[in-house]
């Protein structure tokens, strides 16, 4: 295998990740795309480093005990790893420090973080009855103690955002109730893109666009989004991401090891081919940190609404990823790493 050199999870690694890698290299085979393109990532990703692969191992050893790891082990535990650890322990994950020295990220930059409004309000509210703090906050929007669906989210935003002049003062009660419940229970690590990227990449009468630059669909049901624009230096630690910190979300692709460690991790486009542009957008993680109603404004105030988009094959889009980070980094020093984005090369 080319590219074994480069990974932790080949089939040449020492005891005791060769079970890791058996089970990696079944996913990477399922014929369900959504699982493989999980399985591609895992072999492929060089940024996982020993320390972070014994901290799951050890995971899973705990809760599988030493019976022989299978692709549905792998993928389950991968998301329950995620749901678990990475999204209330960071200290103890991807903010770990020194282990994830080969993923620290130094440069200051300026940063995008595109916030999924309907989607955070819906989750923060199944809370409301437990943390006063959040209760409070979810009363200032003209929302109850209780557990709201997306679209009743939507139906709440719609209404605000329709009064004339009151769109900064929803934002930073909006705001105030992700502080409040970061105070209680982090949400999930931050994602975010490279600012001057993410704007050359998006149209700011497209809101789906914002979401399809940093590789995301934007879904069936409508979402309201926020733009936060925002210095790295309010963070403590910014990160390039692996898979570990997207858990099972198959969207998601490993940068190449001839990805600058301060250019973070490659975020893949889900625009059509005629959109399709050759910026290899950067992308990183930090844990969660207090926005401020500035951040928003520096974003250009952008708080709208992005309807259903409509996507094609996610291999298809994994192909033309690989294709541009060949044309980007060089074709022979790609494919050595990575010879398909599609398929397991063995």
């Amino acid at each position: 295998m080319p590219s074994s050199r480069f990974q932790l999870f080949s089939r040449n690694v020492p005891p005791p990740f060769q079970s890791l890698a058996e089970a990696a290299h079944a996913l990477a085979k399922d014929p369900d795309i959504l699982r493989r393109a999980v399985g591609l990532n895992l072999i492929y990703d060089h940024r996982v480093s020993d320390q972070r692969a014994t901290h799951f191992l050890t995971y899973l050893q705990g809760k599988l005990g030493s019976t022989s790891l299978t692709a549905d082990d792998l993928f389950n535990q991968i998301r329950e790893y995620r749901k678990v650890l990475v999204a209330t322990r960071p200290t103890e994950t991807f903010d770990q420090y020194p282990a994830s020295e080969c993923n620290f990220v130094r440069k200051e930059r300026e940063m995008a973080h595109v916030c999924n409004v309907s989607r955070k309000v819906a989750h923060i509210s199944r809370s409301s009855a437990i943390y006063p703090g959040v209760g409070r906050a979810m009363g200032a929007l003209g929302m109850g103690k209780r557990a709201y669906a997306e679209e009743e989210v939507n139906i709440t935003l719609e209404s605000r955002v329709k009064r004339p002049g009151r769109v900064p003062e929803l934002v930073r009660a909006l705001l105030h109730l992700f502080a409040e419940y970061q105070k209680d229970s982090p949400w999930h690590p931050v994602w975010v893109a490279c600012w001057k990227q993410f704007e050359s990449s998006t149209l700011a009468d497209r809101p789906s666009s914002w979401l399809e630059a940093v590789g995301i669909p934007s879904e069936p049901n409508p979402s309201w989004l926020m733009l936060l624009r925002y210095p790295s230096s309010i963070c403590l630690r910014v990160y390039r991401p692996t898979q570990f910190e997207a858990g099972i979300f198959h969207y998601h692709f490993p940068s190449s090891p001839y990805t600058e460690l301060d250019d973070g991790g490659c975020a893949m486009q889900l625009f059509d081919a005629s959109s399709y542009n050759d910026i290899l957008l950067s992308e990183f993680v930090h844990p969660e940190v207090s926005f401020n109603l500035s951040h928003w404004e520096a974003a250009g105030s952008q708080f709208q609404r992005a309807d259903k988009g409509s996507y094609e094959s996610l291999m298809s889009y994994r192909g033309r990823h690989h294709a541009l980070m060949c044309l980007k980094q060089g074709s022979e020093r790609v494919l050595d790493w990575m010879p398909s984005a599609t398929v397991l090369d063995e």
